[in-house]
Parts: structure tokens; sequence; C-alpha cells
């Protein structure tokens, strides 16, 4: 949401393009055209949108109430995110106390080293890329740090959620460009299905779900796993961050 500056702004360039607009049809004037483009432009577009709301968290974590929602919304197509056991320090949260409008939920973490693990399937997405969209906050919040790994490659990014020059909390938004490879997702969870075994809980995320498919696993992009790290390094003193939601775009000509 923009704020009132923004918001003025926004009102402003409206009202002077409906002045501009109304005045040429008084005065019989036509309408500049723009020219086509000389070159081919590729357009992003977006595949799938997954917000960490109640249902969205439940469906990520393979809640059994929400699995056969998840199926029947997401299909063959295998993007729908799922919080991997290797994730620590993180949790779901959907009231702010101290925001104007409390009802933001997501995926929070408050302590350094606390990590986020999710695995997508990217496999079927022309030029993939990932959007998050993150609180960002001018009292308590820190910096994460998103790498990938598994199925995709990526260029690390860091985050910081904290903004000291204006007195909002916001939803923003950073991109990270994937680059598909191949990796068998289903070996390196096999390798690991042992000691998380050991529990017979399975563990705050673990779901058989987690688990690889075979080859299906090992097309490019199909293990394709995004971390979200909180970094020990702040500018406000504390370090909490809170992921919202998860945007899959792809490239579109």
């Amino acid at each position: 949401h923009p704020s009132s500056a923004g918001g003025r702004l926004v009102g402003a360039a409206l009202i002077s393009h409906i002045q501009t607009q109304l005045a040429r049809a008084q005065t019989g004037a036509k309408q500049a055209k723009l020219p086509p483009p000389l070159t081919r432009q590729e357009r992003t577009v977006g595949y799938a949108c997954f917000t960490f709301d109640r249902a969205g968290f439940d469906a990520a974590t393979n809640s059994k109430e929400f699995a056969s929602i998840a199926n029947k919304k997401v299909g063959k197509s295998g993007v729908l995110p799922k919080i991997l056991p290797t994730s620590q320090g993180w949790r779901f949260n959907e009231v702010e106390a101290g925001s104007r409008t409390k009802a933001k939920p997501g995926m929070v973490a408050d302590t350094p080293g606390s990590l986020l693990e999710i695995r997508l399937d990217i496999s079927k997405v022309p030029g993939p890329s990932i959007a998050l969209q993150y609180l960002r906050s001018y009292i308590g919040h820190g910096t994460a740090e998103a790498s990938c790994r598994g199925g995709c490659v990526c260029t690390r990014l860091k985050i910081n959620a904290h903004t000291p020059d204006q007195m909002t909390s916001t939803l923003e938004v950073c991109r990270l460009r994937l680059e598909p490879v191949s990796f068998d997702y289903s070996a390196s969870d096999a390798a690991s299905s042992k000691q998380r075994g050991a529990d017979s809980q399975g563990g705050q995320w673990d779901t058989d779900s987690q688990r690889g498919q075979g080859d299906t696993d090992k097309l490019p992009g199909a293990g394709c796993v995004l971390r979200l790290a909180v970094l020990n390094e702040s500018t406000s003193g504390k370090f909490r961050f809170k992921l919202s939601r998860l945007i899959v775009e792809g490239q579109s000509f």
C-alpha cells in the first residue's frame, strides 16, 4: 500500500491525466499513438502465488485438513510449495499487534540463524524467477539472506526489512532470478529420511509429501529449494523477519 505522500502523487497524476484527456476531447485533437516496439519484448507473468495465511500455511505443511484442497488447486503442476523439515526457528503468525492494520499473516523468525527452506517445482516455468513479499517496518526488523539449492541456482540476496526513514510498516517485494539445474531430490531425501525417522512425530515440518517422486525429481528445476536465513546483522537492534507471499514468475513473449 502507498504511503500518504504516495497516495497524493498517484491522485495528482490521475487528475492531470483526466484533465488532459478532457481538454483534447473538447478541442477535437487526435490522441497520439505509440509506434510498435523495434524488438520483441519479453513479459513476466505470474504462474503461481502463495499467501502464508492460515490456509496457505496448512497447505505448505501438508495439513490433512487442507491436503484435498491443495491437490485440487494445483493438480499435476507440482508448484505447490512445501516447507522442508530442515527449517528451524520460523513460526506462523497472523497478527501484528503494533500495526494499524493488525491482520498481517506470514512466516516469522526473530533470531539469527533461523532457516526457512521451501521446495518448489519450477521445471515447467520458462525463465523462472520468484518474488518474495515481506513486511518492512521502522521498528524491530532485521536482515535475511535469500539463496537457493537443489534443483536451481540463484545469486544470494540480502533483504533489509528495517526502514528507519518512514514511520510505517509496508509489504515490499524483491525478486530472485532462478536457473533450473538437474538434481536427484529423491536420492538426497532418502539419505536424510533415516535420521528424520528417529522422531516418531516427524518434526514440526516433516510430511510424507516432502519425499521424492522418482524420475520426476530429476528434471531441471523440479527440486528447487528456496532458503531464507535470518542474519546476525541489523540496523534496528533486533532481528525480526516476516515472509508474507511467494510468487512464481516466468517469461511470456
